[in-house]
């Protein structure tokens, strides 16, 4: 089973409903008798590290071994396993009036850090394009196989 979209607004963070989501999700994988959960993470805080490519921001960890991040942390404490980084999860593609009006502020030639945005948004003001290719990360949760009717 595969999880596309998990999400928490912000006024409701640090509350633990996203680990909430996440078991709900496991459990729901356990009763229809399937034992693999996947899901493609947007880290909450790569957005702080743009410039940071997604495999040196994984590598950040707390002292006692889990991931800087909190949702990746939430997965990790879970049971969900790193399985590989997607660097091109989503791309948006506009005119630098577009990412203007999308953010407020202009783009300059090259790589721009727009808030909120994991990676730079690449800009040409020849072409007059601003492309964004947002990374993720694919987690996986092992659920064991609910037991049989007779118990086995």
């Amino acid at each position: 089973m595969a999880a596309l979209d998990v999400q928490v607004t912000d006024d409701r963070r640090g509350e633990g409903i996203a680990a909430e989501a996440l078991t709900f999700l496991r459990q729901s994988v356990h009763e229809r008798g399937l034992s693999r959960l996947v899901i493609p993470v947007r880290p909450t805080t790569k957005d702080r590290l743009p410039s940071s490519s997604m495999e040196q921001f994984l590598g950040r960890r707390r002292p006692d071994g889990s991931s800087a991040d909190p949702w990746v942390r939430a997965h990790e404490r879970l049971g969900g396993q790193f399985v590989k980084v997607a660097p091109f999860s989503m791309t948006i593609v506009g005119s630098l009036a577009q990412w203007q009006s999308w953010t407020g502020s202009s783009l300059v030639e090259g790589a721009n850090v727009v808030d909120g945005a994991l990676a730079p948004v690449l800009a040409s003001t020849e072409l007059d394009v601003g492309v964004y290719v947002e990374p993720n990360v694919w987690m996986e949760h092992t659920v064991g196989q609910p037991e049989s009717a007779d118990g086995g």
